[in-house]
């Protein structure tokens, strides 16, 4: 008798609630990870694809079980069904409390800092995980025609600096993050005593020196790939991009 597919939706439903874990393995080895492997029929019969019926092993495992010689290597199908529902559990539960770790990043406008059309970016960067972020570092690939090198504004004093979170200056730098030995502008964006982006919070940067004109006049959407890391966090990648108009006096532009 020809086996029933087993639907897309089905298949992902058992990868995602398994985690590509293999319940024997698991349970009965202690190996908690990533395993090889196919979708078994529990009741041994390919014509019932129901998610029920349905457990993600190891090919060995699978072998085992699925196979002609499952009834001499004394797998029970009540037995790993348990084993299957009892590792579902786990990863809901392990997966449910790992906190989300991520940020967003915004073009916010532009700054004029001198003639000729010259200009910076203004940037927000928001925590939108879970945890605080401590030392966020933003990293973001240059265009052509732009420079990393923006200079921070000058603190008020000492005890201002010390007191409030104020980002360093964007410094220009070749870096392997989004190609081998590229220019790649960095930011320091939270200093201070307690250097922490909490969640939920942002704060703002410049970065990019650049002529407006330049680009207004040969791309309508400005994109540039970043890159935030922080201390014990996962580097955090995406792009940002605004549009622009057809006029550069049309665009949202700040005076310092």
């Amino acid at each position: 008798m020809p086996r029933k597919p087993i639907s897309d939706e089905t298949q992902n439903a058992v990868l995602l609630k398994s985690r590509r874990r293999c319940c024997l393995c698991f349970w009965l080895e202690g190996t908690d990870e990533v395993r090889k492997g196919q979708i078994a029929h529990l009741d041994q019969n390919n014509e019932n694809a129901d998610e029920e019926n349905l457990v993600f092993l190891c090919l060995d495992h699978h072998d085992e079980y699925d196979g002609k010689t499952s009834t001499t290597k004394g797998f029970k199908l009540q037995e790993v069904r348990r084993w299957r529902d009892e590792l579902y559990r786990e990863m809901e539960y392990r997966f449910r409390t790992v906190k989300k770790r991520d940020f967003e990043l915004t073009i916010l406008g532009f700054t004029y800092v001198g003639p000729d059309d010259q200009v910076k970016v203004k940037f927000r960067l928001k925590n939108t995980g879970e945890v605080e972020a401590r030392t966020p570092v933003v990293s973001i690939r240059l265009p052509d025609n732009a420079t990393g090198h923006v200079p921070p504004r000058p603190p008020q004093s000492d005890a201002w600096n010390n007191m409030v979170d104020v980002a360093w200056g964007m410094t220009e730098d070749r870096q392997d993050l989004f190609e081998k030995n590229g220019r790649v502008g960095v930011i320091h964006v939270v200093r201070g005593m307690n250097p922490v982006l909490m969640p939920g919070h942002s704060t703002t940067f410049h970065g990019l020196g650049l002529r407006l004109r330049d680009f207004v006049e040969s791309e309508a959407v400005f994109s540039l790939d970043y890159r935030v890391d922080a201390e014990g966090m996962t580097p955090s990648v995406g792009t940002v991009t605004t549009k622009f108009p057809e006029k550069p006096e049309e665009i949202l532009i700040e005076k310092e």
